[in-house]
């Protein structure tokens, strides 16, 4: 079986999952730990089934931690595999075959080992030292112990994040770029204490007793007038762009009488269709002013401004139309 969308949930899993899950452990478990522990591996297989990987190995993890059982950690490999979490996919295939031992089918040992094989391409090792003994090291937000730490951290390829922290000292992120098979040296110095706060600092203590003159009141700010010579403009174009708009309509119903008639005069109907080309370019130059002009009389009305606020306006004829040119500051 290939990686990719496969499960070891089999039929009668489910029947026997009880007896699976308490049967490894050195101290047996409780019966209600390994009630609750089948619960969530069932909610595993789900979650799996599901594409849910990261849901999938919390829940296998922890019906490993309620009833150890070595068969769990099969499952928890495979969805840790999905996930390209390679070095804890790693880790888990190793106590499955460290605990299976002689229990483990050989077919099944045979798939597993190929399977480290693989993994064991895609993971380095990181040689961890800390300034202080007893901060908690994690990597990529997994906890791998306190220091000293005494062997070195497997982890996946790629940029990893280590984090320590040490209770009174300020916690320390340090990032490495892994690639496979590298066995890099991290060395982490914890900062010292933090310098006191401002509140119990000599210079804090003397401004305390000083008293602060109370902060002066911001400017009234005002809002401008409304503009009423943007208002009028938009309001001229308006009018000027409905009357050109009829005297438009007026055209070409001029020139649909031209070419109705029968037989038609091709002079008339070339000076109909030329007056009402002019026409309808000329309406829609002054329905393009009027659509601008109002468009900055609403700015210059409901934007914000002061006193210092400044806007002129101007309009002109140019060599392709009307020109309209507005200057704000």
């Amino acid at each position: 079986m290939t990686r990719y969308g496969r499960f070891i949930a089999v039929p009668a899993l489910s029947l026997f999952l009880l007896a699976r899950l308490s049967s490894a452990a050195d101290t047996p478990p409780t019966a209600g730990a390994v009630a609750e522990a089948g619960t969530h591996f069932h909610r595993g297989v789900e979650l799996y089934k599901d594409t849910d990987y990261a849901g999938a190995v919390v829940e296998f993890k922890r019906a490993y931690d309620l009833a150890p059982n070595w068969r769990v950690l099969y499952d928890l490999g495979q969805a840790y595999y999905q996930l390209q979490h390679y070095a804890q996919a790693l880790q888990a295939f190793d106590g499955y075959l460290a605990q299976g031992g002689a229990k483990i089918p050989a077919a099944r040992r045979a798939a597993v080992e190929r399977e480290r094989v693989e993994l064991a391409s895609r993971v380095a090792r990181l040689d961890i030292t800390v300034s202080a003994d007893g901060a908690e090291v994690r990597v990529d937000d997994d906890s791998v112990g306190t220091s000293p730490l005494r062997d070195p951290v497997l982890v996946s390829v790629g940029h990893r994040k280590i984090t320590v922290a040490l209770r009174g000292h300020p916690s320390v992120e340090r990032f490495v770029d892994v690639a496979a098979g590298d066995r890099q040296k991290v060395s982490i110095d914890l900062p010292t204490d933090a310098a006191p706060s401002a509140s119990t600092s000599p210079t804090a203590s003397t401004s305390a007793t000083t008293p602060t003159p109370p902060d002066a009141p911001p400017p009234a700010r005002t809002r401008r007038p409304i503009p009423w010579v943007p208002w009028a403009l938009a309001g001229a174009f308006a009018v000027t762009t409905a009357t050109v708009g009829v005297v438009t309509l007026s055209a070409k119903s001029d020139l649909d009488a031209s070419l109705a008639a029968y037989p038609g005069d091709p002079n008339a109907i070339d000076r109909e269709r030329t007056r009402a080309k002019t026409l309808a370019v000329v309406d829609d130059c002054l329905l393009g002013a009027t659509a601008l002009s109002a468009g900055i009389a609403v700015w210059l009305t409901l934007g914000r401004g002061d006193e210092e606020g400044r806007a002129s306006t101007s309009i002109g004829l140019g060599p392709r139309g009307i020109l309209f040119r507005g200057e704000f500051r």
